[in-house]
């Protein structure tokens, strides 16, 4: 998944999944993450699922991304009202946040469909690597299935 386009949105180099799963396991431990399949079984996607709390009963959304093969063909909402409807749901999650960068459309309008909403704008990094980010919010009963 090294596409221009890709490392575009995620404002960084792409790896291959392999890669992602080896770094983001020993930085962040026991976070979920799934790698979202064809119906042949071909790895498109992962998805990082980060700071489940359960007193609060939320969770963050992390490094979403699919193969831009794949895009406009259903993987990536199917994917996530997947994880928010089983995963989550059984972890007793009922808010979901992520962010985004604003021009990511493609990424909202998945995001939208799946029944999350704009909840503001904030500033990430320092200097010249600052930049704004949406955040959008789930809750449970926002689910469009």
């Amino acid at each position: 998944m090294n596409e221009p386009e890709l490392r575009r949105i995620l404002r960084r180099e792409s790896k291959p999944l392999e890669k992602w799963q080896e770094a983001y396991d020993s930085d962040w431990g026991k976070s979920p993450m799934f790698v979202i399949f064809t119906k042949t079984d071909k790895p498109i996607g992962w998805l990082r699922v980060y700071g489940i709390d359960r007193e609060t009963s939320e969770a963050w959304l992390t490094y979403f991304a699919i193969d831009t093969r794949y895009w406009g063909q259903g993987f990536g909402s199917d994917a996530l009202k997947t994880i928010l409807n089983t995963f989550l749901e059984d972890q007793g999650v009922n808010k979901v946040f992520l962010e985004t960068f604003p021009d990511n459309c493609r990424a909202i309008g998945c995001y939208l469909k799946c029944g999350f909403k704009e909840a503001g704008r904030v500033w990430r990094g320092e200097g010249k690597e600052r930049h704004e980010m949406l955040r959008m919010k789930w809750e449970r009963e926002s689910l469009k299935i």
